[in-house]
């Protein structure tokens, strides 16, 4: 959904301080140019993550695409639930 999409993406963006630049993934390519103040970030390059961004600093990098969140994040939370489901 894009609302959800787009809610989730702001967040993300909202929780880095440092000023840099978002490569967004071409699926999210129109939408972080939209909603990314240009102060802060500069928007280049596109990846072809299957969505979100990866945003790159002179000091940090960070991974916000798709595939990382639920692999490093989403997956940890949900991973004990999923197997008690499945072999109780």
């Amino acid at each position: 959904d894009d609302k959800e999409v787009t809610a989730l993406l702001k967040k993300c963006i909202d929780g880095i301080d440092a000023k840099g630049e978002i490569h967004p993934s071409k699926k999210h390519e129109k939408l972080l140019k939209k909603i990314c103040p240009s102060s802060k970030f500069k928007v280049v390059s596109a990846t072809d993550a299957k969505g979100g961004f990866l945003f790159v600093s002179k000091t940090e990098e960070r991974d916000f695409t798709f595939e990382h969140l639920v692999s490093q994040l989403l997956r940890h939370k949900t991973e004990l639930t999923v197997s008690k489901d499945l072999f109780s």
